[in-house]
């Protein structure tokens, strides 16, 4: 079964958090916020913010944990998962999130003419 993939831009709304499998894979969860924004008269109004986690495994959790900080503007993409759980009142939540995803920081909004890069686990270092 293939996923869909995604691709998010957004801001993290804390730090990546590090931890290891029982196999010693590591992995890192992060949050990340997205903003749809208009124009109107007094300039940009934010209409709408969607929230996704996002997980990033071995090489890219390690170098997302060591490089990425709560604010810092990222372009994402990876597999769209709907993940359920129960909250502590018993009912059903869903949260969406971007699984197995590749993470660079985004340009600053003046430069948005060149694309992000990304980095992968064979990578020495991100780009950042």
């Amino acid at each position: 079964m293939t996923l869909p993939t995604i691709h998010a831009t957004g801001n993290l709304t804390g730090d990546p958090e590090l931890r290891f499998t029982q196999a010693g894979k590591a992995v890192a969860s992060v949050n990340l916020a997205t903003n749809r924004s208009r124009k109107t008269d007094a300039g940009w109004e934010t209409t709408h913010t969607t929230y996704l986690t996002i997980k990033l495994w071995e090489q890219d959790a390690e170098t997302a944990a060591e490089h990425l900080r709560k604010g810092d503007r990222v372009v994402v993409s990876g597999e769209l998962l709907i993940e359920e759980w129960e909250g502590k009142d018993g009912g059903k939540r869903q949260t969406p999130t971007i699984d197995r995803a590749s993470i660079a920081k985004a340009l600053p909004r003046g430069q948005r003419s060149a694309p992000a890069q990304t980095w992968a686990a064979t990578d020495e270092a991100p780009p950042f």
